[in-house]
């Protein structure tokens, strides 16, 4: 909604891929102080990898999918050899009907 406001329909960041990071410090600059990345597990696990991720809210809901194929939160290549899991810590439980909501920080 704010880039509406300012009249911003979009910005092109990167040449060859898009620059996550650079993307991020020019909203900034445009006075947006929080970005809520609401989205599929390719884009959620580039932002985590690149260290652009502050908090992670998990909302489970009383249903399961599974399969080999199934969508995951966070999809992406695998762990290299010198990469290591991200560590959460946990900052808030809530729960509304039977759905649970847990917050974690990045870091620990």
């Amino acid at each position: 909604q704010r880039l509406r406001d300012l009249e911003v329909g979009y910005f092109v960041v990167g040449d060859e891929r898009v620059d996550l990071r650079d993307g991020l410090r020019k909203l900034g600059e445009l006075g947006i102080k929080r970005v809520v990345a609401d989205s599929g597990g390719t884009l959620n696990a580039s932002l985590l990898r690149q260290g652009l991720v502050q908090y992670i809210d998990v909302v489970t809901l009383p249903g399961l999918v599974g399969g080999a194929g199934a969508p995951t939160m966070f999809d992406g290549p695998e762990l290299t050899a010198d990469e290591t899991p991200v560590r959460l810590v946990l900052v808030g439980v809530a729960t509304d009907g039977d759905a649970v909501r847990a917050r974690y920080r990045i870091g620990g």
